[in-house]
């Protein structure tokens, strides 16, 4: 860095935020990490973080803002990005209080995080969403699902993230227990659950669907499709994702419909990733999330396939914007090489002690890499959710049923439970 370099604040640059931070480094930007409450004050302070942030602020508490705004106005950043959920909102009021252009309204912050605002936005503009309440009222969730009259429903908090919460119900009484387990409970991201949202059950295909957007354009630069397996009385486990080519008529029916409810929740700048269900009836979104894909990216993987990754066009977008706007004219990206990812899931708590899939796994043809997958010995967790998803094993090949039958075969190892070997010791 020259001293001279532009500066951009992230905002809780964990996870892939650490990636973004390390694109626009490689762009010429100067980076500073803002911590949104002292639980994110250590990122700048790791090993990766020391090397990607040259200065680190504070949120210490919810009073502490004119005197953040002041620090970072002394620092002089051009821009502020989210660098993962948490976040968003801090985000939002600082591109606000600062006057950097390129940032989303505080004022519509609710649209982008809280997930009944985002449905009720949907609905008033006309598109297609999913039917739900919010309320602290227990006898209230029971009036509407007992109006409601069909199983399945979602009961889960308004603002978390990572399936934080999340509880697929098959009866009045298997939600009304969810509703009073929630209720009260301080969730993932900090924030105690004042008020529950009980959801529709949207069925069918799900999506990832991710943009980056810039001055209210928006470009898709990825559509994948999910494999998941429900799990009893909670979230759906993700098993493995296949990267979908963009003009098919499913994925040109979700970019269109994706585009249009960008728009309608107020997103003008930065990245968004959407999970979209394919429904009987076409494609609903489940969320849309301010913020980039998690940390199953792997850059050179992603870029072998789709010459770019989310994370490299929105720092392309902050460092040129008429680059973005030339790649967004040039239309929907092509696919290079077709791609699929496994998840791994653990199917119970204790040390790991062994991973005998592997080799078998390295010997699919289209075998590409592994990422993030445990050393042995390493204390392990059962995998409720998609928080610490235990690694992932990546696959590439010109032929996409290639690529798909591979995924399956893990998916059917791992439903056998034959990837890995987990002792009786208990994690700690």
């Amino acid at each position: 860095m020259t001293g001279t370099d532009p500066r951009i604040c992230v905002v809780d640059g964990i996870s892939t935020g650490l990636h973004l931070a390390r694109e626009l480094r490689a762009r010429g930007f100067e980076c500073a990490h803002v911590a949104s409450g002292p639980g994110y004050r250590h990122v700048p302070g790791t090993e990766e973080g020391k090397e990607l942030y040259a200065a680190s602020f504070v949120l210490e508490d919810a009073t502490d803002v004119e005197r953040l705004v002041r620090d970072l106005r002394a620092w002089g950043p051009v821009h502020v990005t989210a660098g993962s959920e948490p976040g968003v909102e801090l985000a939002d009021r600082l591109c606000e209080e600062l006057g950097t252009a390129a940032g989303n309204s505080a004022a519509t912050t609710a649209w982008r995080r809280d997930k009944y605002a985002m449905h009720e936005r949907l609905r008033e503009v006309g598109l297609p969403h999913a039917r739900q309440i919010r309320t602290a009222e227990r006898d209230a969730a029971a009036a509407w699902l007992s109006a409601h009259g069909s199983y399945p429903v979602v009961v889960k908090p308004l603002d978390s993230s990572c399936s934080d919460g999340v509880q697929v119900c098959d009866s009045l009484g298997h939600a009304l227990a969810a509703f009073d387990s929630l209720l009260g409970r301080r969730n993932l991201i900090g924030r105690v659950n004042d008020e529950i949202l009980v959801q529709e059950y949207l069925s069918g295909t799900q999506y990832f669907v991710n943009t980056v957007s810039w001055d209210g354009e928006h470009y898709v630069s990825d559509i994948w499709r999910l494999e998941r397996r429900p799990r009893p009385g909670g979230a759906f486990l993700f098993e493995s994702m296949t990267l979908r080519p963009s003009d098919g008529e499913v994925e040109t029916a979700l970019r269109t419909y994706t585009v249009a409810a960008l728009d309608a929740l107020g997103f003008r700048h930065g990245a968004a990733h959407c999970e979209v269900m394919w429904t009987p009836d076409g494609p609903v979104l489940v969320e849309a999330n301010a913020r980039l894909m998690g940390a199953s990216i792997d850059s050179a993987t992603f870029t072998r396939a789709l010459g770019h990754t989310q994370t490299g066009v929105l720092a392309d977008a902050y460092a040129d914007p008429a680059a973005f706007r030339a790649k967004l004219a040039a239309g929907p990206y092509i696919l290079r090489e077709h791609l699929a990812e496994a998840s791994f899931l653990f199917s119970r708590t204790g040390r790991l002690s062994g991973f005998p899939g592997r080799r078998a796994i390295e010997e699919l043809p289209s075998f590409h890499s592994f990422v993030g997958v445990p050393e042995t010995g390493t204390p392990v967790t059962q995998t409720v959710d998609t928080l610490g998803t235990p690694g992932y094993a990546y696959f590439l090949h010109p032929d996409r049923s290639v690529v798909e039958r591979d995924a399956r075969t893990v998916q059917e190892w791992q439903r056998a439970d034959t990837l890995f070997t987990i002792s009786e010791e208990i994690a700690s």
